[in-house]
């Protein structure tokens, strides 16, 4: 993009939640909130687990993410189908992602499309 005002190249940037353009020679930009869908949706989502072995991994990430102890956590992990969380989408995707990371089977309802 172009600065209307001398004609340079105007680099775009985006710092935290602003996205914008600024002139490196005279200074003249423009700028705007920028926030990814999941930091704005307001809908509650849980995660369930399901068919994990009850591994000492699998025990202690379920235990930190459900905020129990590790004989809760095992007893959680054996049963057919247990709610780990429930929160809004900035929460899920955090877990959502710890929980691939240990191929821990589980499903988000409603549908989580992040």
């Amino acid at each position: 993009m172009k600065c209307k005002k001398c004609g340079n190249e105007m680099p775009e940037y985006r710092e935290n939640h602003s996205s914008g353009y600024t002139c490196p020679k005279c200074g003249l930009g423009w700028a705007t909130s920028y926030f990814e869908p999941y930091e704005t949706d307001q809908t509650e989502y849980t995660i369930i687990i399901f068919g994990n072995d009850a591994t000492k991994r699998n025990i202690r990430v379920v235990a930190e993410y459900a905020n129990i102890n590790y004989l809760q956590a095992k007893k959680l992990i054996e049963m057919p189908e247990a709610t780990l969380f429930s929160g809004k989408a900035p929460e899920i995707i955090e877990k959502k992602k710890a929980l691939i990371e240990n191929n821990i089977s589980f499903k988000i309802t409603p549908d989580f499309t992040y």
